[in-house]
């Protein structure tokens, strides 16, 4: 899910021939470089010892940190048992193909290019992609912001419609906030555009000097609550540095490409400061396969079919498909090669006398609803960890004692308080990519639109590329967040596209939309979708004791449950998040079976040099 942070404009990594590595300054571990060593090397990530080649483990959720821990497992020589409640694959990485041609991206839809991991796995599959069409840059049809009743139209591939003075002087009150002390966006762009090209020794005094500048900003517990940043909102930081509310008013609207901040205001200033540290802001790109094609991938494909090096003793031409329909068939639940078709949620998840922890499923093939359960000695989370709290909330009483063992009171606390954001959308299909055409003055008939009405975010999509037949094209209607996503949710998607097509209307009343829209449209509000909470964490401020708990829990060596997906990551909302942490639960799961990493040591062996600082 592409967090509600806008695509910088100017400067960004591609513009400035950069190969930025987006390593989170919490703990700026080289999740890239692992990934590619291996692959360089021609060995799986892992190797554990034979004796433990076809051991099954547990992994709940197929997202995309959910398939992509079992897929590295798999490779290793695990067999990765996939619990998923709702019934299709991919979580938020949820692309509803249409009858049309192309596809709705209800969940994630952007990709920075700065996040290694992610185009490790999407390359791997074979994923086609091109610049993503965000306001403000050189993919969108021009820009269009409805603002207080009027609409500015820019385009910075025509010299005619400039981007206006206003915008230009808040992005440069904007980027002198980064320059100076304590932030120094540049030194850290350094940092981060070096680590390609640097050795295993040089990384290390990298990622030291990232820490520095990070830590001081956190500041350690020995550094008083009134001089860290963590307890600075995203509002309170722009006060501090002299933004007046005109300027505010008008930065939360328009952003600097993706979307307008306001949303955004009440969260905690670190989390903006990652995404824009990292370059996740920037040089996005949309998958033409659509999301869904890299978690599909991973189930269907076997590692010979991607080309992969599986551990000696391991069937490499075994999917993940294949291991999951055998056991699903052992347990008299035929699974006819249907993805989940028999299993729903997962009830509990509860420590047992032998330390193995009994997942307790409901079975709907049988007629009395019966619940059953497994016993596995390892198992990956996935799943939004406010799931587990609504679990346990819900358990009779032993069962209650029993999940309440899983952690200590800090985490079980650090999960309560997650804080979630809300989002809406709404899909529309046209017959054509009409917003491409040119007017007799030069602009474009229908552009990307920012507006503070209902619509909010406005985007289209053209799947014009050899991947799709049919050729597809799209438009979200409407991409909101928290309390203006919450307005959609007392109505259906009819009403929906209503509602959002005539604030459009009104916007360019010379496009016929009735005209153009084809197929059936579709929507989605994440918070209101069964098993999901939200559509992804964003800390308020003080919580960064709380995101530390989470995060550095796969270092816990009391358990053998692993927490993973992008609301245990410092940057929740980005696919990146999803993926690394997967990544130290494979390395965990790996250490706590004997084995090690392959090529280039692992998160938990470099955890001791990089974790994040304790407040």
């Amino acid at each position: 899910m592409s967090a509600s942070i806008p695509n910088r404009i100017h400067n960004t990594p591609s513009q400035l021939d950069l190969d930025i590595t987006a390593l989170v300054a919490d703990f700026p571990y080289d999740y890239g470089r692992w990934l590619r060593t291996a692959a360089n090397n021609r060995t799986p990530l892992i190797e554990i010892p034979a004796q433990n080649i076809g051991k099954q483990i547990a992994i709940i959720g197929s997202g995309a940190a959910g398939m992509i821990a079992a897929y590295e497992c798999m490779r290793a020589g695990f067999e990765p048992i996939i619990f998923e409640a709702s019934g299709r694959i991919g979580g938020r990485m949820h692309a509803e193909e249409k009858s049309t041609g192309g596809f709705a991206e209800l969940g994630c839809m952007r990709f920075p290019l700065s996040c290694k991991p992610v185009f490790h796995y999407f390359d791997k599959v074979g994923a086609a992609y091109a610049p993503f069409p965000n306001p403000g840059t050189s993919a969108a049809p021009g820009t269009v912001v409805d603002y207080k009743g009027t609409q500015q139209y820019y385009d910075v591939n025509n010299s005619n419609y400039p981007i206006p003075t206003e915008y230009k002087e808040l992005e440069a009150k904007w980027d002198l906030l980064l320059a100076g002390n304590p932030i120094r966006m540049e030194e850290m762009t350094a940092l981060l555009a070096s680590v390609a090209t640097a050795t295993n020794a040089e990384l290390a005094n990298i990622q030291q000097q990232i820490k520095d500048i990070w830590n001081n900003l956190v500041g350690a517990s020995t550094v008083s609550e009134s001089d860290s940043w963590d307890n600075l909102s995203f509002h309170q930081a722009l006060i501090n540095n002299g933004w007046s509310f005109d300027d505010i008013e008008l930065f939360g609207q328009v952003g600097f490409g993706s979307g307008g901040w306001n949303t955004d205001f009440v969260n905690c200033f670190l989390e903006i400061l990652r995404v824009e540290y990292t370059y996740m802001d920037s040089d996005h790109q949309l998958i033409y396969n659509g999301t869904t094609f890299l978690p599909q991938s991973l189930w269907d494909k076997s590692p010979n079919d991607l080309g992969d090096a599986v551990n000696a003793g391991v069937d490499g031409s075994q999917s993940l498909s294949d291991i999951n329909n055998k056991f699903w068939t052992a347990q008299g639940i035929p699974s006819n090669d249907m993805l989940f078709n028999e299993v729903q949620a997962i009830t509990s998840v509860a420590t047992e006398p032998n330390q193995a922890f009994q997942l307790v499923y409901l079975n709907t093939a049988d007629a009395t609803q019966t619940l059953r359960g497994f016993q596995f000695l390892d198992v990956i989370y996935t799943p939004h960890v406010r799931t587990l709290q609504m679990m346990r909330a819900k358990n009779v009483e032993a069962n209650y004692q029993s999940m309440q063992g899983l952690f200590s009171e800090d985490l079980w606390e650090a999960i309560e308080y997650t804080h979630y954001m809300g989002s809406s959308k709404t899909f529309i299909q046209v017959s054509s990519d009409f917003w491409n055409n040119i007017n007799s003055d030069g602009t474009h008939p229908f552009s990307v639109t920012l507006s503070d009405r209902l619509t909010r975010g406005t985007y289209v999509f053209a799947y014009d590329n050899e991947v799709n037949d049919p050729y597809g094209y799209g438009i979200c209607t409407s991409y909101t967040w928290n309390d203006d996503s919450l307005k959609f949710v007392p109505f259906d998607v009819s009403e929906r596209v209503t509602q959002t097509l005539n604030v459009l209307q009104d916007i360019y009343p010379r496009v016929n939309f009735t005209g153009v829209s084809v197929g059936t449209p579709t929507g989605i509000t994440w918070e209101s979708e069964t098993y999901y909470i939200g559509a992804f964490k964003n800390n308020l401020p003080g919580q960064y004791r709380y995101q530390r708990a989470l995060f550095t829990q796969f270092m816990d060596d009391s358990t053998r449950l692993v927490l993973a997906g992008d609301d245990i990551s410092f940057t929740a909302g980005w696919l990146e998040g999803a993926i690394t942490t997967a990544l130290n639960a494979v390395n965990k799961i790996a250490v706590q079976n004997g084995g090690y990493t392959n090529g280039y040591s692992g998160p938990v062996d470099q955890f001791d040099a990089l974790q994040p600082i304790e407040r």
